[in-house]
């Protein structure tokens, strides 16, 4: 059924913008069950069972933890095997778990279930996979069609917010984790395993949907044309990146940024409403947060086909660092409004990781190279939301935490501003590249 499907969705339109479509649908499904709206589950989880935010945030400290040690093994599966059987086990893994929280009644059923089973359900659906995926199918259009999936983290967080806190205000939270895990096997479930392909080499196409490779002739067969373009890219594998200054450089900037933006992602809910602002202030500013964050991607990404990639991250980077400044000020709702404007519109680090990296290191090696990176990212993250629930814990206010995100976006713009591209000779011929001949 599923060959059946590839080859009829294939002559209608280039399959590489299917990928894009069902990893549109994986992140819109995925948004009420964390990110943008974990802050919502916070105070009331909190509140029936006595737990402090320190303990129900441990939960997504444990998850970065198991993806820290998976992620590598993540990487090599994905550019040899395709994220296909991978988000399908994920979504089912994902769906199950969640819908168990809707009995939760101990702290350690928490963080079992989110901490470890969320982090293969979010994890093997998550940014590694989903851009990893779509920078093989896609270069010359690589900036647009990472956007749209990104789009559907922010699109999906737009319209899952509302629903969330409206299920949560009226049904419960248990009601609402029940919910989101059924959309995970009703949804993601069946399109990851009827339309998810590895790379369009695969199929006998090209990157983008292109007829021939450059100015290689039509009479090449189309799979031997996919080993060509394949093989002309400059595609760098793990241990000559890992030899370079720009790929750690690269790793420390998009860390330092993680360990700023997690904090504010999972506690800004909490923090509007400790500021005395009403929970439906609360929900308006996420779910404009998460509109602004979802056109950010877009824009962000088409820019990153014309602008290089660099500049646009150390821009985001700084314009992150004003908006902060502007959360840090809100005693009205006018600097809401300047925050959810300035912060959200600078809210693109799925489009921006995933084209910087893919730009740098080229599509070859590309899951290999993040899964390899990824625990880096992946440590600093998970430290921003336990390390702001302790502060608050200790000091009843998030406002020095979210200082200290001000602080490190800016460290952030300095690493990346450092991080200059790395140069490596292409091969000669597309002769050299079929024989493997040096």
């Amino acid at each position: 059924m599923a060959a059946l499907l590839t080859r009829g969705l294939t002559k209608k339109v280039y399959y590489g913008w299917w990928i894009v479509a069902a990893f549109f649908l994986a992140e819109f499904t995925a948004a009420g069950a964390g990110g943008f709206t974990f802050g919502f589950y916070l105070k009331p989880m909190s509140q029936e069972f006595g737990w402090s935010r320190s303990q129900v945030v441990f939960a997504l400290t444990i998850r970065s933890f198991v993806t820290l040690f998976t992620s590598p093994l993540i990487g090599v599966l994905l550019d040899r095997y395709g994220p296909r059987f991978l988000v399908t086990i994920g979504a089912f893994i994902g769906g199950v778990t969640l819908i168990s929280l809707f009995f939760l009644d101990s702290l350690w059923h928490w963080l079992l279930a989110y901490g470890v089973g969320e982090a293969f359900g979010l994890g093997l659906t998550g940014a590694l996979v989903t851009q990893v995926t779509v920078s093989k199918w896609f270069v010359r259009r690589r900036g647009r069609a990472i956007a749209i999936t990104a789009f559907g983290i922010g699109f999906g967080a737009m319209v899952m917010t509302p629903v969330t806190q409206l299920i949560i205000s009226t049904a419960g939270w248990r009601s609402a984790w029940l919910f989101f895990g059924i959309l995970q096997l009703a949804v993601t479930l069946p399109v990851a395993f009827l339309i998810l392909r590895r790379s369009p080499e695969d199929l006998g196409l090209l990157p983008d949907g292109d007829t021939t490779p450059g100015s290689l002739a039509d009479s090449t067969s189309s799979g031997q044309r996919g080993r060509v373009v394949e093989a002309q890219e400059v595609s760098w594998t793990v241990a000559e990146a890992a030899r370079t200054r720009t790929l750690w450089l690269m790793v420390g900037a998009f860390s330092v940024s993680g360990l700023a933006l997690s904090p504010i992602l999972t506690h800004q809910a909490a923090y509007i409403t400790d500021l005395g602002f009403s929970d439906g202030v609360a929900v308006t500013i996420v779910t404009i947060f998460s509109a602004m964050s979802s056109v950010a991607n877009l824009v962000w990404g088409l820019l990153g086909e014309r602008i290089p990639i660099r500049k646009l991250v150390v821009t985001s980077f700084l314009l992150a660092a004003m908006g902060v400044a502007f959360l840090l000020g809100a005693g009205n709702v006018l600097f809401l409004g300047l925050y959810v404007v300035v912060y959200g519109a600078t809210r693109n680090v799925a489009s921006m990781t995933g084209l910087a990296y893919a730009n740098y290191w080229g599509r070859g090696f590309q899951g290999s190279i993040r899964g390899f990176v990824q625990p880096v990212s992946v440590l600093a993250s998970a430290s921003g939301p336990l390390l702001a629930a302790f502060i608050f814990d200790l000091r009843g206010s998030y406002a020095m935490a979210f200082a200290a995100s001000l602080v490190l976006f800016l460290a952030a713009a300095l690493l990346m501003g450092l991080a200059a591209p790395p140069q490596k000779a292409r091969p000669s011929s597309a002769t050299t590249a079929l024989s493997g001949g040096g």
